[in-house]
């Protein structure tokens, strides 16, 4: 029998993170660009994935979650925090 293929964060989407998040209790998540995607669980930073994130791919998962006017602000401020809330899941 052939084991499943893992995935690479590649075909990752934010909401495969997030979902991740809720399972292992965390409450905050982390993505930068040339980092693993990070959450933080009882106070400890922990990764989420083996690899770091390239800047595309980064730009790509934070987009997921933003709407327009947030993205702007984002590349105008380089920051910015926000809540997202997936049903039946958790609101980050």
């Amino acid at each position: 029998m052939t084991q499943p293929k893992e995935r690479t964060m590649d075909e990752f989407e934010i909401t495969d993170l997030l979902h991740k998040m809720a399972q292992a209790g965390g409450s905050d998540i982390f993505i930068a660009a040339w980092a693993p995607p990070r959450m933080n669980v009882e106070g400890k930073i922990e990764d989420m994935a083996p690899d770091p994130l390239s800047p595309e791919r980064t730009q790509k998962l934070i987009r997921q979650l933003l709407t327009d006017e947030q993205w702007a602000e984002f590349n105008r401020t380089r920051e910015l925090n926000m809540a997202f809330s997936l049903p039946q899941v958790a609101r980050f």
